[in-house]
């Protein structure tokens, strides 16, 4: 191969692994007998593309409710399996997510302080949140409280007192319309309630969202593994990978890779490459064509791993593997 692949070079072929000489932005094909071919036809059930995609919600988004870059899997996959993708996220719904730590703002956080010291010294008899027959400082957990911004509704908190101060708050519902960044106001009347009667609450509670509460959806969807027994318009649910959350996004199987042979063509394209030792920054991406002619690219290459997927061109334009350190295969079987 040329440019980015290299020189022309010879790969190992064993047995079960057919492996040719070979260079980039040229045909690939093999011709063999009509019963080699016959023998030598993978399953086409593995994933190339995927189209129609639904944003849906309960992936992460980077810092400031950036884009961001995360690796899913299908957690409904029709009948095929193993399939896993490359997304980058977006905002979405603004669904929050639960049992996320939410902060307070800055202003609160100075207000209350200031209550506390006041009380120190003598100058104000009450804390941020009292027991009414005590005038001691409330400690423990509210119930769900609701809390609004200028966008968002429906979420829930629960919010966690110390002798009177605000010391935590996570979310309970989601809600939905939030944005990383809006200021979330619980009213006083409303945690009172939460707390329960015979307490007093001094004012209105404001909450900071960051990117660690609120939840993104699918933006742009790249194939990474192909997976098995798939079929054309199964609908794909991802769930980002660590995740304790399922998302509820969606993707559409638009084509299915496998070689291009069949039986009574003697003519067979590769199935499968790998990087090895691959050198430099990773992961790789890899273009080529596809069995249509069109120019695909299969990203987050790691070395060391083969790549089921169906080809007649490897490209040099937009390859990122190193010189020399790309080997085709034939058959699938490794």
């Amino acid at each position: 191969m040329s440019d980015k692949l290299g020189r022309q070079r010879t790969l190992v072929a064993t047995a079960s692994n057919l492996a040719v000489e070979f260079e980039a932005d040229t045909d690939l094909g093999l011709t063999f007998d009509f019963d080699k071919s016959q023998n030598l036809v993978p399953d086409m059930d593995r994933i190339a593309t995927v189209d129609t995609i639904v944003a849906g919600n309960g992936y992460s988004l980077g810092p400031g409710g950036s884009p961001k870059e995360i690796i899913c899997t299908s957690t409904s996959a029709g009948s095929g399996t193993g399939a896993k993708f490359k997304v980058t996220t977006r905002a979405a719904a603004g669904n929050l997510k639960p049992t996320s730590s939410v902060k307070n703002t800055a202003a609160f956080d100075s207000y209350q302080n200031n209550l506390t010291v006041n009380e120190n010294i003598g100058a104000s008899a009450f804390v941020y949140a009292r027991i009414n027959a005590t005038n001691i400082g409330f400690t423990g957990t509210t119930s769900a409280v609701a809390g609004t911004s200028a966008t968002g509704s429906s979420g829930t908190f629960l919010v966690q007192f110390s002798n009177g101060a605000v010391v935590g708050a996570t979310v309970s519902a989601a809600g939905n319309g939030y944005l990383v960044g809006d200021v979330v106001t619980l009213t006083a009347a409303n945690l009172q309630t939460g707390i329960g009667a015979g307490h007093t609450v001094q004012s209105d509670l404001t909450l900071l969202l960051t990117e660690d509460n609120v939840l993104g959806g699918l933006n742009t969807v790249t194939v990474l593994e192909g997976g098995q027994g798939h079929a054309i318009n199964d609908t794909l649910t991802l769930t980002e990978e660590g995740s304790g959350i399922t998302g509820t996004g969606t993707v559409d199987v638009a084509t299915l890779s496998g070689s291009v042979s069949t039986p009574g063509n003697n003519v067979m394209y590769p199935s499968a490459f790998l990087a090895t030792g691959a050198t430099g920054t990773a992961p790789y991406d890899v273009q080529y064509m596809d069995s249509s002619g069109n120019t695909q690219v299969f990203g987050g290459i790691v070395a060391g791993r083969y790549y089921r997927v169906g080809f007649k061109q490897v490209l040099s334009a937009g390859t990122t593997v190193a010189d020399g350190e790309l080997q085709i295969y034939y058959d699938g079987e490794f």
